[in-house]
């Protein structure tokens, strides 16, 4: 058995990120995910509290490395206000 750097590991992934609730939000998570090769499987919009909503995403299969600069894009953004969670799914 070979070890692999965890940037090369291929999971999937659950995120939950708390947004500002403005157009075009979902939008450019999509892109920023896609720009990164990351498929989504799901996403979806709950919880608007005042001017903020968590949005819950769910990745396929997809390389860490690649999910991990889709993070760091997302953390850079406005409109992103923090990723509450980050889990691997089996």
């Amino acid at each position: 058995m070979h070890d692999r750097p965890i940037h090369d590991t291929r999971t999937r992934f659950y995120v939950r990120l708390l947004t500002k609730d403005q157009s075009g939000v979902i939008g450019f998570v999509g892109t920023c995910f896609g720009d990164h090769d990351v498929s989504l499987e799901s996403v979806v919009q709950t919880n608007r509290q005042n001017d903020s909503v968590e949005i819950a995403v769910v990745t396929h299969d997809v390389q860490e490395g690649k999910f991990r600069q889709a993070l760091d894009r997302l953390r850079s953004n406005d409109s992103v206000e923090s990723i509450a969670s980050v889990i691997r799914v089996l």
